[in-house]
């Protein structure tokens, strides 16, 4: 977890330091992003095969002001289907970051996270998380580009079938994405 924050803080000073032109996305943005796998296991000594498919969507609303100030909000919805559950992890955060002619970085604080462990089990907590990428315009209102997106989460309540309980569980994630992006 040390590291990632060391990355924050050293890519906001190379970016503030080096923030002196305006960028060419300025305006209202909405930026959906997404990740897909599918993977499939199969037991050679039972014929056994198992197939799981993870799907993720990212969603920044907000501004991007003269300078390359972003300031918005974030909405992640992944989904696992394994065949037998299909369980979705959520995240909402605050969102503030830097971007110029094309790359950003958004840091992200997330203040509702859930997360399904099962039919009966779901965890939440709180988090944060950083954006990297870069985005080439193709028209006047849309650009398309990829980011790797790493997210922190520190899970706190465990709820099984309305039972709550203290928990400290903490996960870190490195997610590839492909975005779109959408300036008005």
């Amino acid at each position: 977890m040390n590291h990632i924050i060391r990355i924050e803080l050293c890519l906001c000073f190379i970016i503030l330091s080096s923030a002196i032109a305006t960028t060419v996305y300025e305006g209202f943005n909405l930026v959906p992003s997404l990740f897909y796998s599918n993977s499939e296991s199969k037991n050679n000594d039972t014929g056994d095969k198992t197939q799981e498919t993870n799907l993720f969507i990212s969603t920044r609303l907000g501004v991007t002001l003269k300078g390359g100030l972003y300031i918005g909000a974030i909405y992640d919805l992944e989904t696992t289907d394994d065949g037998t559950d299909k369980l979705e992890t959520s995240n909402m955060s605050l969102s503030l970051g830097f971007t110029e002619n094309g790359s950003y970085i958004v840091l992200h604080y997330f203040m509702d996270t859930s997360r399904e462990i099962s039919s009966t089990t779901t965890y939440t907590g709180k988090g944060k998380g950083v954006d990297f990428g870069h985005h080439f315009k193709i028209g006047n209102t849309f650009s398309l580009g990829a980011q790797i997106s790493f997210r922190t989460i520190q899970f706190d309540t465990s709820d099984v079938s309305g039972a709550e309980s203290n928990i400290d569980i903490e996960t870190e994630r490195a997610i590839p994405m492909l975005t779109f992006g959408f300036t008005f």
